[in-house]
């Protein structure tokens, strides 16, 4: 039988995470749509990523429940199931330098893969077509051979959401995935990033630092300061004056 939160990608209750008995979030309730697409605002060092990790089930919380489509966090391994609901891009990229273009896009499939499929996808780039296709999409085709090491940032983030696109999850989580970049590339990574979750229905989760970027791309923001919500409001709501006082 369905429930209301059954209705949201994510439901958060009552969570908290502590390192060392100080919290870094606190309390923190919210829930989210599926294709909806949330702005994550907020001072450096409140908790941002580590709600972003929360969300990823990368870790779990002290207290409280995140649960993902309806299953609680703790349901989820790191491996497949995991993979085929939840991707995440931040601004390190985690990319391997040394490997091709084409190997670090086909990454995006190691979670469907076994262990002896992903050793043979390094060597041979099995479904190079399906990479190829990735690539084309983020204006890369022609460089699946280059070592990552040689590209731009800008070119590195392009490979990382061509990873994305190859693992295609329900739920893309962006930590920060434009603040290493100048602002032209920040403006072109943000239109393709747009651009692949509108068209494929997808759910986007992005920690920002950006008026700009969150009233132009977003449908919702949620302020955090101090390890909890400060405010959740839709996009059409923040004004600067808001936006500064979350900094203050």
């Amino acid at each position: 039988m369905n429930t209301v939160q059954d209705a949201y990608i994510y439901s958060l209750t009552g969570v908290s995470k502590f390192a060392e008995k100080i919290p870094i979030i606190q309390d923190i309730t919210l829930c989210i749509k599926p294709e909806e697409k949330v702005a994550i605002l907020g001072p450096s060092g409140v908790g941002k990523t580590t709600l972003i990790r929360l969300m990823s089930g990368e870790i779990h919380p002290d207290s409280g429940t995140v649960k993902l489509n309806g299953q609680n966090s703790f349901h989820f391994s790191q491996g497949r199931e995991l993979a085929r609901i939840v991707g995440v891009i931040n601004q390190q990229f985690n990319l391997v330098d040394e490997l091709s273009v084409m190997n670090n896009v086909l990454a995006g499939n190691l979670g469907r893969w076994n262990f002896f499929e992903s050793i043979f996808s390094l060597i041979s780039s099995r479904n190079s077509e399906i990479a190829q296709n990735a690539l084309s999409m983020v204006d890369l085709s022609g460089r699946d051979r280059t070592k990552v090491s040689k590209l731009s940032g800008g070119e590195q983030q392009r490979v990382a959401i061509a990873r994305l696109i190859v693992q295609d999850p329900a739920v893309i989580l962006a930590d920060e995935p434009v603040s290493s970049l100048d602002p032209a590339r920040a403006e072109e990574i943000m239109n393709l990033l747009l651009k692949y979750v509108k068209t494929r229905s997808k759910t986007l989760v992005a920690v920002l630092h950006s008026f700009e970027f969150t009233k132009k791309y977003f449908d919702r923001v949620i302020g955090i300061r101090e390890g909890s919500v400060y405010f959740d409001i839709s996009t059409n709501s923040l004004t600067q004056n808001v936006f500064e006082d979350l900094y203050i």
